[in-house]
């Protein structure tokens, strides 16, 4: 390997729409003293330091701002503070992002993760600085997650440690947690209705959906993004449907080319619940993979229907659930199980019914249909032998010696099949049309994955904090610095493919493969051997020129020149996943989706594990790595709004924050804290449904974030007992309510209820209307202040009576 500067044009194509990720700055501060870190300070101290200040932040001391982030500082949040992914950048956009998160925010506070030793605060390079890392543990007002902050000294500030990078994700639901571990199912489960029924047979039922059951999600192809996502939802109770119009799971990769083998690690690759064994290796072959696939949605127990297809399907604004319907074959005979679906025909030896899901997720693969350039001047004049799309090849013929094949793309697929091509004998040439970055597996394993998805690494699922929590404009940052070694390291290789007249480049602004892959899809080779074959022009190249028209048995090429050809792949690559849904789901949704992949204006992935544009309908897919961090992601948003749904609220068409509903269902009652007022602890208070309500107004005054600072306890008491009267009370202006609340939400109460007014209602005497119209007691008088009651107040048999605790909390959370 040569050991001189390498230097390769970039590549900066972007898909439409998208825009081309901007490189964050490093800090102008330098991290590099002569001991690292200082002595004066641990890196727990450093890492508890900052903690207790970023709390206070989150507590409402919003002047800490700048001794906590640098303006070059990026805080990437995956639904800790909305039901979205964002990437802030610089101090400005993080305290916005704070003071106009809804409610004031989720995220309630951060604590150091101590739970193993690689997650201790700990010394680390990071690019050319030097940082303390630390793991984090997440609480929200809804879950609980994980995060991970870089601190680097700011020698221009005294030294002062701030962040360079926080990470923040959620990781799972109060109450609705999955169930796994401690909360796995006994297998010993049974009841009166089984009648004898075993595991297996519950099992069939479930599978089958019998009895009428419906799915609340539906699933449409089983590869790694359909089981993957799959298997999160499964753990969070929701009934999920797989179908895939395949015979077997994992047909997808295993009807692909007969060489086919994953160009990513084993340790990159692992599944959710699910690790490779130990002996599994390192690169996968695809037929091994497929024969995975089908043992993990057995063991996981998904319910996956093969050889099914969706014939239609349309969205109920006013349900807020899916119509589709079905056609199922099995084993390419007529079904006659009529348990399959509660409406069902039969159709051409298919069994055809109708489902109602809520949500429907497309996980066919994150590019879509093959691109096949099928009006090409000539096409249909072609006698050869072969003329196809990479995804319909999979093995060169026998008898084949002195053939000739020709590849049209230039990435991994294309680069596999003319190897399979050479190896069998064929004269192969490659048609590149544009530049294309490569890189040796060796070479990508060791200066990016070194220690991190490795043998010697950490659990794949700390590995992925690790990796997920660098914010996209300073992952690119840090891409140019790898590729520029990775380059480096085989620049021997490269220059050897530019001699053979290959064109290489270096990734967006020199970023590499991990860019290019988000950026576009696509455009790159991770080298297992074909590249060699192009240095000793085993392979040739025909660089620089689209096709331009297919004769009998040629191909021409833009610049008039004439490739014979026998057989003909358009290794072409695959069209933008929202023209598969166009395909499936009609003009009406692919026109009210966002665009798929690429970047967004913060930098994160368009469209992609995220609310798609359109209710119900969401895009999932990526390589095995991204669907097992996003998948968790995805399942935890979909848990999110059924159930707000299932507590009387209506689908989330933008969600906001949940309330933490396990108080209120899973706990039937839940006491305010001690309050020492003139004796009258609520915490002695006897149950009833009165004080049910109360408590309940307890949790809403924290859900709102009412329940902090130096009002803390007046805030918490006023809203319950807020509560206690809107349980009693009829609203006639919903909408002045509603809009008073948005907007005078963050006021705090002035002081707490006079124990009168406490006593009042303690004793079953208080008269809703006279508390809030003519009271004059200062908890009554603060509570007008602060939600501004102008509504007036009326007993109205019009009016519906005995208002729900849930439609307070629906009318605060802004809905």
């Amino acid at each position: 390997m040569a050991t001189g500067a390498v230097q390769f044009p970039p590549s900066n194509i972007v898909l439409p729409g998208s825009r081309l990720l901007p490189t964050a700055p490093f800090p102008d501060t330098h991290s590099t003293p002569s001991s690292f870190p200082p002595p004066s300070a641990s890196p727990r101290s450093i890492t508890d330091d900052w903690v207790s200040l970023f709390n206070n932040l989150l507590s409402g001391e919003h002047a800490s701002i700048t001794k906590l982030f640098f303006k070059e500082s990026c805080w990437r949040d995956l639904l800790c503070m909305t039901w979205d992914f964002h990437t802030l950048q610089g101090p400005e956009q993080i305290l916005r992002f704070i003071q106009s998160s809804p409610q004031g925010g989720q995220l309630t506070s951060v604590s150091l993760d101590d739970s193993s030793a690689h997650k201790f605060p700990q010394a680390s390079g990071f690019g050319s600085l030097k940082a303390v890392q630390t793991f984090l543990k997440i609480e929200t007002s809804t879950g609980r997650g994980d995060g991970l902050v870089r601190l680097v000294s700011d020698t221009n500030d005294g030294g002062r440690w701030k962040a360079l990078t926080l990470f923040t994700t959620l990781k799972e639901l109060k109450g609705y947690e999955e169930n796994i571990r401690s909360r796995r199912p006994r297998g010993t489960e049974s009841s009166l209705e089984d009648r004898g029924r075993n595991w297996k047979d519950r099992l069939v039922t479930q599978q089958n959906f019998e009895g009428g059951r419906q799915p609340i999600v539906l699933i449409l192809g089983a590869g790694q993004g359909g089981l993957t996502v799959a298997a999160r939802l499964k753990q969070l109770g929701l009934e999920t449907l797989i179908i895939d119009r395949n015979p077997r799971i994992g047909d997808n990769w295993r009807n692909r080319y007969h060489q086919l083998v994953l160009h990513d690690s084993v340790w990159y690759d692992h599944m959710p619940y699910l690790n490779f064994p130990p002996n599994w290796p390192v690169f996968t072959p695809k037929d091994k993979l497929a024969d995975w696939f089908e043992y993990y949605a057995g063991v996981l127990e998904l319910n996956v229907w093969t050889n099914t297809t969706l014939e239609t399907s349309e969205w109920s604004e006013s349900t807020r659930q899916w119509t589709v319907t079905l056609a199922r074959e099995k084993d390419g005979k007529k079904e006659n199980r009529n348990s399959f679906f509660l409406n069902r025909i039969q159709l051409n030896n298919k069994s055809i019914g109708t489902l109602h899901p809520r949500h429907v997720i497309l996980a066919t693969g994150h590019s879509g249909e093959p691109y096949f350039p099928s009006r090409i001047a000539g096409i249909d004049d072609f006698r050869g032998d072969l003329l196809i799309h990479s995804s319909q090849f999979t093995t060169p013929r026998g008898k084949s010696k002195g053939k000739k094949a020709v590849v049209v793309g230039c990435c991994n697929s294309g680069h596999d099949i003319a190897r399979d091509y050479y190896d069998h004998g064929y004269d192969v040439t490659m048609v590149q049309r544009s530049s294309t970055l490569v890189l040796t597996s060796d070479t990508l394993s060791e200066v990016t994955m070194k220690g991190l998805y490795a043998e010697d690494g950490p659990p794949v699922e700390d590995a992925d904090i690790v990796n997920m929590s660098i914010p996209n404009p300073i992952a690119k940052r840090l891409h140019i610095q790898a590729t520029s070694e990775m380059m480096r390291r085989d620049s021997t290789l490269l220059h050897g493919l530019t001699a053979a007249g290959f064109a290489v480049d270096s990734g967006p602004d020199g970023a590499g493969l991990y860019m290019k892959y988000l950026s576009r899809g696509g455009g790159y080779y991770i080298d297992v051997g074909a590249s060699q074959l192009i240095v000793d022009k085993k392979i040739k190249i025909k660089q620089g020129h689209d096709v331009k028209s297919i004769k009998a048995r040629s191909l021409v090429l833009a610049d008039g020149s004439e490739l014979e050809a026998d057989e003909i792949v358009f290794a072409t690559g695959y069209q933008n996943m929202r023209e598969t849904a166009r395909k499936v789901f009609g003009d009406e949704l692919a026109e009210s989706v966002h665009d798929v992949w690429g970047f967004d204006d913060e930098g994160e992935t368009r469209g992609m594990w995220r609310r798609s544009g359109h209710p119900g309908f969401w895009f999932f897919g990526g390589n095995l790595a991204l669907c097992r961090f996003y998948s968790r992601l995805l399942a935890l948003q979909i848990k999110a709004i059924e159930v707000l749904s299932s507590s009387g609220m209506t689908d989330l068409h933008e969600p906001f924050h949940l309330v933490s509903l396990t108080y209120i269902y899973k706990v039937p009652h839940v006491y305010p804290p001690n309050a020492d007022w003139n004796s009258t602890g609520w915490n002695q208070w006897e149950f009833n449904e009165e004080l049910q309500y109360i408590s309940h107004g307890y949790m809403a005054a924290a859900y709102l974030g009412l329940a902090a600072g130096s009002h803390a306890r007046d805030n918490a008491h006023n809203f319950a007992v807020f509560a206690f009267c809107i349980y009693h009370i009829e609203l006639q202006c919903l909408g002045t309510f509603q809009s008073d609340v948005k907007r005078r939400r963050d006021l705090p109460f002035e002081s707490a209820l006079s124990p009168k007014a406490v006593e009042r209602i303690r004793q079953g005497k208080s008269d809703p209307r006279r508390d809030l119209t003519k009271n004059t007691d200062r908890g009554i008088r603060s509570l007008s202040q602060v939600f501004w009651l102008r509504t007036t107040w009326k007993v109205e048999e019009s009016v519906l009576r005995a208002l729900e605790m849930l439609m307070l909390l629906e009318l605060c959370s802004g809905r």
